[in-house]
């Protein structure tokens, strides 16, 4: 028999006016906002969201601050991830190609300074600039690959992270 949660895990009860559903997940809409005025960030709305789109895609010329590539289909990454602290402005934003983007996720190691993105791996002395144009070349994009793969592999992911691997692999020899 299943009990219907009547209150969240701060005792707010769960009414019409103060909760919401989200991917089959009842939430409080009093926690929520605590949780975003808590941690400094803020929702933007659609309309906000939209023109800080096509400022960051404007400014970046439509081309990945990663690898180089032009793409009118990017995203926006933020250099310094938002979970380790980075801010949710555009000195901290770029336009990136799906693939950079998901291929830094949240890696550590990348801040952005006056508009330069920059890079310190595990083992570097010193925080340098990533490559001409701010532009990350094959190489460090592969040193990043390899990090990621350490970090998960430390955390018992590998896995997943294999089969997630052969699946693209399996992907992109059938088209």
């Amino acid at each position: 028999m299943s009990k219907k949660k009547t209150h969240c895990k701060h005792g707010h009860e769960y009414t019409e006016a103060n909760s919401y559903y989200y991917r089959n997940r009842r939430y409080c809409r009093k926690c929520r906002k605590d949780s975003k005025k808590k941690s400094g960030r803020r929702v933007l709305n659609p309309a906000m969201r939209n023109f800080r789109l096509r400022l960051i895609k404007r400014r970046d010329n439509k081309t990945c601050r990663y690898c180089g590539t032009e793409t009118s289909n990017g995203q926006i990454d933020h250099v310094e991830p938002q979970s380790k602290g980075g801010a949710d402005n555009p000195t901290n934003l770029v336009w990136s190609c799906p693939t950079c983007n998901q291929t830094k996720g949240s890696e550590e190691g990348m801040t952005m300074v006056d508009g330069e993105v920059y890079w310190k791996g595990e083992g570097d002395a010193e925080i340098s600039l990533v490559a001409p144009n701010y532009l990350f070349g094959p190489a460090l994009m592969d040193k990043i690959k390899q990090q990621k793969y350490e970090s998960q592999r430390k955390q018992g992911l590998i896995e997943v992270t294999d089969y997630k691997e052969r699946m693209e692999e399996i992907n992109v020899e059938s088209v």
